[in-house]
């Protein structure tokens, strides 16, 4: 092995092989694919996924009822365009906010400036159980 840097990088190699061993020989091979509102979803029973800021309570249960895929032991069903009678339901965990985003308007030689920043709310639900 060579001194200096690359020792420091070897731990973290080798934690990034044991999180893509363990994603490949996962236990549940079921997994369904959702669409909520502007983005689509591979979702796992157990999962914390970050959705759009939705009117719901910390621990109230949400139920995503357009589901594009669902694949369960080996068998694939692909809806045209949802799985009829398929629903994934998922746990209320939280709220969190976004990366923030700083707008910066500029012009030249004109004095002109305007500085502004977003930063986007989401909740945070865990998939509790997924109906075929």
């Amino acid at each position: 092995m060579l001194p200096g840097p690359t020792n420091r990088i070897e731990p973290a190699l080798r934690r990034l092989r044991e999180v893509i061993h363990r994603r490949r020989t996962r236990k549940n091979p079921l997994y369904a694919i959702v669409s909520d509102r502007n983005q689509q979803l591979t979702v796992r029973v157990g999962d914390e996924l970050t959705c759009d800021l939705m009117d719901a309570a910390p621990g109230s249960e949400v139920i995503f009822d357009n589901v594009l895929l669902v694949a369960a032991d080996g068998k694939i069903q692909v809806g045209k365009p949802q799985v009829a009678g398929a629903t994934v339901k998922a746990e209320v965990v939280g709220t969190t906010r976004g990366k923030k985003i700083v707008i910066f308007r500029f012009k030249r030689r004109k004095n002109v400036r305007r500085k502004t920043g977003h930063r986007q709310s989401y909740t945070k639900v865990r998939v509790t159980e997924i109906n075929a």
